[in-house]
């Protein structure tokens, strides 16, 4: 099996269970939250990491790259839950990268 393929499905194992990030958060609460989710993001991206290094794999090869980042912008985005997703849809579209899209819901729950 091939790299991208164990990483693909490894992502299962990182995705948030439910939508924790909702209107109506506490800037503590969601500052709480957002760290747990890009904790789990993280831990996605060392975990797959791992499986290029054991499957011989360049770790910085552009499609190995491409499929953590889409992987870390998921476990992000499977997080928002649907009031605050259509409160900021416009905003939401905009942002494609992880880094982008963390940025922008720690500014909103400031």
């Amino acid at each position: 099996m091939t790299a991208i393929v164990q990483i693909r499905k490894t992502l299962d194992l990182f995705r948030p269970r439910k939508a924790s990030l909702k209107l109506g958060l506490s800037p503590e609460d969601a500052a709480h939250e957002l760290t747990e989710i890009c904790f789990k993001a993280t831990k996605f991206q060392e975990t797959a990491h791992q499986l290029a290094t054991d499957n011989k794999t360049e770790r910085t090869s552009s499609a190995i790259v491409d499929v953590i980042e889409e992987g870390k912008y998921e476990i992000l985005r499977l997080a928002i839950n649907d009031d605050l997703s259509e409160k900021y849809k416009f905003q939401l579209r905009s942002y494609k990268k992880y880094d982008q899209l963390q940025k922008f819901l720690e500014s909103i729950f400031q």
